[in-house]
Formats: structure tokens, C-alpha cells, sequence
């Protein structure tokens, strides 16, 4: 009901909105969170998920959500480079297996772009690490091969970029 309310209000006005007014009306948004007890402060983390539809995307999708972060959703590199350019992510999640370019090449793209440059990816597949197709990645890519650790392995790339604020072990 508050994106409506949101949309209903931009269209009433009829003005345009400024190059950063989309991560701001993002971030207004309502995130459907749960309130809880904690006095623990809360980010706004704004994530976007670059795989084709299925369950893979769905089980991803939900442990971002999770996390608390605002999830945006595409279904392929083309999608995604749009969507990127609006929203500003601060992370991306990317299948490494996509058509019409895989998510290393998706990778090289967001390098290339200046708005997106310094945006941090996280390449998700199945390929061991040696493999030719991983190699070459620009510095900001971190590879997460997807196997039963795989959740484990997210969570301390999360937490080595500071995501989740300072946390002592």
C-alpha cells in the first residue's frame, strides 16, 4: 500500500524526479521487517539478485531477506545493468551461468561503468576455483561457489565487507 501511495503521490505532482531520488523513494519504502526487542541499529542494504527464475533464486532471495537487506530481483545481465543504474546497489549477487552474457562478463561491465565501478559482487557457481571461467575478475568480485557451505561462506564474505557493522568474535 505505500508504493502505491508513493506512485500515486509522484504522478499527482507531476514533476520529474532527480538522478537520486529513486535510491531515496527505494529506501523510504516500507521493507515488511519485523520489529524485534533488539537495540541493535539497522542499515539500509540494498541488494540486487541477477538469476534466472527458479528455486535457486527463490532460496537466495530469501536468506538476503533475511538479513534484513532490500532485495531487487533481474532476471539476466541486460535487466540487471538497468536496474543497477537506477538503484545504486551495494552489493550484487550474479549467477556465473546466465544468457545473454555470463555473470563474469556481467562483472567486466559493471568495471566498466563508472557509476558502478567500485560496486561489490558476489559471483555465485559451481565451477572449483582453478576454472578458466573464474579467472581475470576485477578486484571488486568475490567468488561463492555454491555447495553445502555455501550459505556459511556468504555470511563471512558479509561480514569481512563490514555489512553487518563490527562484530567481535
Amino acid at each position: 500500500r505505500a508504493y502505491l501511495d508513493l506512485m500515486v503521490n509522484l504522478i499527482s505532482r507531476g514533476e520529474e524526479i532527480g538522478e537520486d531520488d529513486p535510491q531515496k523513494l527505494l529506501n523510504d519504502l516500507p521493507t515488511g521487517r519485523v520489529a524485534t526487542f533488539s537495540t541493535q541499529q539497522t542499515n539500509t542494504v540494498n541488494v540486487l539478485l541477477v538469476m534466472p527464475s527458479g528455486l535457486q533464486r527463490k532460496l537466495v532471495a530469501r536468506e538476503l531477506l533475511s538479513c534484513g537487506f532490500r532485495v531487487m530481483r533481474a532476471y539476466d545481465g541486460v535487466e540487471a545493468l538497468a536496474v543497477a543504474m537506477d538503484i545504486a546497489p551495494d552489493f550484487v549477487f550474479v549467477n556465473q551461468d546466465m544468457t545473454p552474457f555470463s555473470g563474469r562478463e556481467l562483472s567486466n561491465v559493471f568495471a566498466g561503468v563508472d557509476k558502478l565501478r567500485d560496486t561489490k559482487i558476489v559471483l555465485l557457481t559451481s565451477y572449483e576455483a582453478g576454472n578458466k571461467e573464474l579467472q581475470n575478475l576485477p578486484a571488486n568480485v568475490s567468488v561463492v561457489q555454491k555447495h553445502k557451505n555455501f550459505t556459511e561462506d556468504i555470511g563471512r564474505l558479509l561480514i569481512e565487507w563490514g555489512v553487518f557493522g563490527d562484530i567481535a568474535d
